[in-house]
């Protein structure tokens, strides 16, 4: 508050006194200018891109609507949420009001109140404005730019997007690698490939906990091995997906995509006799998804199977198309996956007739 207030002095001393001598008015823009640099607007932020807002990193002039917002947006969730337009509208009408009811110095915060409540209501273009002239404010915060870059990202404007977040990512270095990771989505929107992967390795170095960016590198990976020549870069890129599909499953081990896509990618990769470790770890993920759903979950189901005839236990295999059947009795994943143990089942016989003879 502090802050603002020293701010919105300065402002006022050097736009509106007249008689004040260029000197001095020098000496009042280089403290004004000093006065940012030491306590940047950026300190209210503690996420570009999971932003809360947080009634206390504003002025106590502006709390109470920046806590009335809050209430109405869910700024942390990529999914909107159910918000009270009339509310939302009446907020920015009194923060348009404020404008010219309060100091200059209080411009930056109010504007941006502004674009927030205009993105929750879904209109755009008025948020996209008010972001921009957020940032005219306070050109030290990179959150209003980001913002602003991310609007253009979801309308599909992903060159001006990615211009917008190279500005940002100096200015941004605790969040670095959550601007390099929405880089890395328009680049991978742009067909850039190998680019998104850079950023998004980059990111994966200075947060290896961001989830976001290794689920969008195992994506990007993925892609990438279709267009590998070699047998050696291709083992490279999957033993590669196979770890960040390790790590994001430590970081989110409730996260069942990622689960069965790692065992899938293990099921595929591993060798019975060599990598067994390997597929006891896609096993015991299969089971784990396959139990939580009560055998209902297909997909994990046929995994689990897939991974018992794998390793020759066929009748650990038997037991697991039983179950999936009778939880999905018009499985036809389930239907293929026993048929297919018929025909090991008596593959193993003849082999076993051989060896006898």
């Amino acid at each position: 508050m502090t802050r603002n207030i020293v701010k919105a002095l300065f402002y006022e001393i050097l736009v509106d006194t007249k008689l004040l001598e260029s000197f001095i008015r020098r000496v009042i823009l280089v403290s004004f200018i000093l006065l940012s640099t030491i306590a940047p607007d950026f300190a209210r932020a503690d996420s570009l891109l999971y932003y809360e807002l947080r009634p206390e990193n504003f002025p106590q002039e502006l709390q109470s609507l920046v806590s009335r917002l809050g209430a109405q947006q869910p700024l942390a969730s990529t999914q909107p949420g159910a918000v009270n337009h009339r509310e939302l509208e009446r907020i920015r009408n009194e923060a348009k009001q404020k404008l010219t009811q309060l100091s200059r110095g209080y411009s930056d915060e109010l504007w941006f109140i502004i674009g927030l409540s205009s993105e929750a209501l879904g209109e755009l273009p008025q948020a996209l404005e008010a972001y921009d002239k957020a940032s005219q404010f306070s050109v030290r915060d990179p959150l209003p730019r980001f913002r602003h870059a991310l609007l253009r990202k979801k309308q599909q404007e992903f060159r001006p997007a990615l211009d917008e977040l190279k500005e940002v990512l100096w200015q941004a270095r605790a969040s670095e690698h959550e601007v390099l990771f929405v880089m890395a989505e328009c680049l991978h929107a742009l067909g850039l490939d190998e680019e998104a992967k850079t950023h998004l390795e980059r990111a994966r170095a200075m947060n290896p906990q961001f989830a976001p960016a290794l689920r969008l590198l195992v994506q990007t990976r993925m892609k990438l091995i279709s267009t590998a020549q070699l047998p050696g870069e291709k083992l490279a890129a999957e033993s590669l997906i196979i770890a960040d599909l390790q790590a994001l499953t430590a970081i989110e081990p409730n996260d069942r995509e990622s689960q069965l896509q790692l065992t899938r990618m293990l099921l595929k990769s591993s060798d019975p006799l060599f990598d067994s470790a390997q597929l006891k770890r896609g096993q015991a993920l299969a089971t784990q998804v396959a139990e939580e759903s009560k055998y209902k979950d297909e997909t994990a189901v046929r995994l689990l199977f897939d991974i018992h005839l794998k390793l020759k236990d066929l009748k650990a295999a038997e037991d697991v198309a039983l179950r999936g059947l009778k939880a999905n009795p018009n499985s036809a994943t389930l239907k293929d996956a026993q048929a297919q143990l018929a025909i090991e089942t008596e593959s193993v016989a003849k082999e076993k007739e051989i060896l006898v003879r």
